[in-house]
């Protein structure tokens, strides 16, 4: 159990680390649109901004269950 709940884990920090690449790249997009560089971000980055952080919120919530489910059988009332 102990094994599910590392991976449970490691999945949400690489989503999450894909995630916080995504949010970046549309945070430098929005520079560059304020400072008159380039046009606005496109709608097809807001989605895959969207997409990642929601995948991302998933595994933590499976990660935080599994985590929970591990302490509950580790240390029993």
């Amino acid at each position: 159990m102990l094994e599910r709940s590392q991976q449970a884990f490691e999945a949400w920090r690489a989503a999450d680390n894909e995630a916080r690449a995504k949010e970046a790249r549309l945070a430098q997009a929005w520079q560059g649109f304020f400072a008159h560089e380039s046009p606005a971000p496109p709608e097809k980055l807001f989605l895959e901004v969207s997409r990642a952080r929601t995948q991302a919120n998933a595994k933590l919530a499976q990660a935080i269950a599994r985590m929970g489910a591990q302490l509950k059988a580790d240390h029993p009332r």
